[in-house]
């Protein structure tokens, strides 16, 4: 029931990853939050979004992105196999 509703109302980049060679296409809405602060940053960029159905992307102060530092490794493994 779950996954129906958010594939009615979550517009914008897929919320699933089936693969790695699958691309992430598509808008999003990007927040920056404190780890040490959560609900008042998360809140505060949330208040500020123009389109809440688009997916939500968050990143944490400080931090990278683990799907990016995935996607870093797989493409220097292409290119040395």
């Amino acid at each position: 029931m779950l996954r129906f509703l958010q594939s009615v109302i979550v517009t914008g980049r897929k919320l699933d990853i089936d693969s790695p060679t699958d691309g992430i296409d598509g808008e999003t809405n990007f927040i920056n939050i404190d780890r040490q602060n959560i609900l008042e940053t998360a809140m505060d960029e949330i208040k500020a979004i123009a389109n809440p159905r688009l997916t939500l992307e968050v990143q944490f102060y400080g931090e990278v992105s683990l799907y990016i530092e995935v996607v870093k490794y797989e493409q220097s493994w292409l290119i040395f196999t």
